[in-house]
């Protein structure tokens, strides 16, 4: 706000002095402060029907007043006490209301730890699924190469490699590490496929999914936040309402 030094009989020369002060009010807890050159002190508020005044008590003993009425116009007294005498001072001039509602910033506040949660699980369910595609592209080129390998055998006797059900047994054979079954129609189509290709797009195709369902879960905390924060006020306001008529 911005008020202007009043005196009564005003000297001809007088020149208005401009004091800018802050009040910041918040109307839940009631808490006030005033943001001055000075930095930020604490101040009482008292509201009423037709304006609010704030009450910044000194270790002087002395208390600083300002009144602000409902169209904006106000007056701030200083009752400054200077080697044990009263040194008074009076400004006046308007003060600009800006209400900043606090719905807002506290559905951000919960709408982010959604969100940060959200990205932490998104990123284990794809990590989990990196995993999984990696180890099962192992397999397929492990079982790939294995069979790749068979087919050196094929056209030769593999009797004293080949069990009962016809299963020949190519990990004895030298093609794997440890016993690796298959038919030769198998070791056939493997020579006629390419190798396993491993998929780089996993991650991502299992991260981006998964985190939108969590930030559609964070829009939902935005929006009850907001909608809880309008309630309230609603409830407040027509609260004030009742007592303003029986009062």
């Amino acid at each position: 706000m911005e008020l202007q030094l009043f005196g009564w009989p005003r000297p001809p020369e007088y020149q208005p002095i401009i004091l800018r002060s802050k009040f910041a009010l918040d109307t839940v807890t009631r808490k006030a402060v005033i943001i001055g050159n000075a930095g930020m002190s604490d101040v009482e508020a008292v509201g009423g029907s037709q304006g609010i005044t704030f009450q910044e008590k000194l270790g002087s003993g002395a208390v600083q007043t300002t009144t602000i009425a409902k169209d904006g116009s106000s007056v701030h007294s200083r009752h400054t006490l200077i080697g044990g005498k009263v040194t008074p001072s009076q400004y006046y001039g308007s003060c600009p209301y800006e209400h900043r509602s606090r719905d807002v910033e506290n559905s951000v506040v919960a709408a982010i730890p959604v969100a940060i949660v959200g990205g932490v699980a998104s990123h284990l369910e794809a990590f989990k699924e990196q995993d999984r595609v990696i180890k099962s592209w192992t397999e397929d080129t492990r079982i790939w190469k294995g069979l790749r390998c068979g087919s050196q055998f094929l056209g030769k006797d593999m009797t004293a490699y080949t069990n009962e059900f016809g299963l020949i047994d190519i990990g004895r054979a030298g093609c794997s590490d440890g016993k690796f079954l298959t038919r030769v129609d198998e070791i056939r189509d493997a020579m006629n496929q390419p190798a396993p290709a491993l998929s780089e797009n996993s991650y991502w195709a299992i991260y981006f999914p998964t985190m939108g369902i969590w930030l559609v879960f964070a829009l939902i905390a935005f929006g009850v936040v907001n909608l809880l924060g309008l309630w309230f006020l609603a409830v407040r306001s027509a609260t004030r309402w009742i007592k303003a008529e029986f009062q």
